[in-house]
């Protein structure tokens, strides 16, 4: 009786074991990395979202370095699940906002945030809005023209100021 039951515990510790392991790697995923441009020329500083084309799907996104290179990520890491992807690049102007100078007890915070808003028409102050360095048709999943596959050779987008 008792080999029996040691049999049993050793077969249903091996089925265990295949279940955890076969369960561990999650859907399949790829690194995704590429290059933004913008009429031929790197473009600096613009983020890059992956939109699955599928229901229930995470976004991936990056952000471009000085030569335009990407490297996506999610909120569980770097694998990016395989399929299709709605493609959106946005890059805004950053506000020029004065530095707040060390030691002073709030005056140039103030200053600071006033320099970031503006009066709005019904008189009431709001944020400045951001100049769009993009054309606005590939910032929005719904009218980006722009699509990639999961895994692929190549992530290279080259954006027309013109929008086409």
């Amino acid at each position: 009786m008792r080999c029996l039951s040691i049999r049993c515990l050793a077969m249903m510790g091996w089925i265990s074991g295949v279940l955890w392991l076969g369960g561990c790697g999650g859907p399949a995923g790829s690194e995704v990395e590429g290059i933004v441009k913008l009429d031929g020329k790197p473009l600096e500083g613009a983020t890059v979202v992956f939109h699955p084309k599928s229901e229930g799907g995470t976004p991936a996104s990056g952000v471009t370095d000085a030569e335009g290179k990407f490297k996506l990520s999610t909120n569980q890491g770097f694998k990016i699940p395989h399929g299709m992807y709605k493609v959106a690049i946005t890059k805004q102007e950053k506000l020029n906002v004065p530095a707040a100078s060390g030691g002073d007890s709030g005056g140039d915070v103030t200053k600071n945030y006033l320099a970031m808003m503006q009066k709005n028409k019904d008189g009431k102050y709001q944020l400045k809005e951001a100049k769009k360095l993009t054309p606005p048709q590939y910032a929005d999943p719904a009218t980006t023209p722009l699509e990639a596959q999961v895994p692929s050779a190549n992530y290279e987008f080259d954006l027309k100021s013109g929008g086409k």
